[in-house]
């Protein structure tokens, strides 16, 4: 066990899975974040290298990567290189809604702009 750690405790950064044997209900907050990117692209590494099995591993880890490359170059050069129709597919925009009053299945986070990036992306031509 790491200095510093009690059982149950992770670093920072570390993904990871939990297994539980039996019927169970379990809440977790693991989320992908820009906060420490060179420790995730590492343990996603070191999975590959021992070959984990998928099932144990962040679902669709790779492919989200490329999303995130892709929202990097848009917050610097303000291009996205998705076509609308993609941008449409993928990030359900124009998609549906139901309208809730409930804050948590809110809809009201579709309406936020980011900061960083609060121009329309212009598609590449």
């Amino acid at each position: 066990m790491l200095p510093g750690l009690s059982r149950g405790h992770r670093r920072r950064g570390w993904i990871h899975a939990v297994y539980t044997p039996v019927d169970s209900l379990v809440f977790g907050g693991n989320i992908l974040h820009s906060f420490n990117v060179p420790m995730q692209l590492r343990i996603y590494e070191i999975e590959d290298r021992t070959r984990v099995q998928p099932k144990f591993r962040y679902p669709f880890y790779y492919e989200m990567c490329w999303y995130v490359l892709e929202r990097y170059v848009y917050c610097v050069t303000q291009r996205s290189h998705l076509t609308q129709e993609y941008q449409r597919e993928s990030m359900l925009i124009d998609a549906p809604r139901k309208p809730s009053i409930d804050g948590f299945s809110s809809d009201s986070w579709l309406e936020m702009e980011e900061e960083a990036c609060d121009q329309q992306p212009q598609e590449e031509e």
